[in-house]
């Protein structure tokens, strides 16, 4: 099985990538990295069965969603950004038109599918978290909570 991951221009998207395509590898799932601006060709080269976009915004998530519903490829949201969850906010972070096209909504926290829970979409939520906040990117970090604090800075 092949997933294509859209990344965005964010160099936050990347934490804990590699250790998940690791692990899918594993399982025979081949996860293939492609920037936002090759989408197509990243498609049309890897034949993907899932295609994992980064957001549902007119310019960029929408027209990926578009192209892969029509070649009958699912289509997981996970949105790179945004941890407000005002309605008004999550109305235009989850267009209901563009939500029903995809398969899984892929959220970082519960507060996250509140909105879409209300509109009917619980079937579609499934909470990852965030890559970059993932346990087994810690589990070998120790900590020393005797250490007494030396200096203190201040960014602006």
């Amino acid at each position: 099985m092949n997933i294509v991951w859209i990344i965005d221009n964010k160099f936050r998207e990347l934490y804990g990538l590699y250790d998940l395509k690791e692990k899918l590898k594993r399982t025979n799932i081949n996860l293939h990295l492609v920037h936002k601006f090759s989408w197509k060709v990243g498609i049309q080269f890897f034949n993907p069965q899932i295609v994992v976009i980064p957001n549902l915004a007119v310019t960029a998530g929408a027209i990926i969603l578009d192209y892969a519903y029509k070649k009958k490829i699912d289509v997981y949201l996970h949105t790179s950004e945004s941890i407000f969850f005002q309605d008004y906010i999550q109305k235009d972070k989850y267009p209901i038109n563009l939500i029903k096209k995809v398969k899984k909504v892929l959220l970082w926290s519960k507060e996250d599918g509140k909105y879409l829970k209300k509109r009917g979409f619980s079937n579609k939520l499934y909470l990852s978290g965030s890559l970059k906040y993932d346990q087994s990117q810690y589990k070998d970090t120790t900590y020393n909570i005797n250490k007494k604090i030396t200096s203190v800075g201040i960014p602006t």
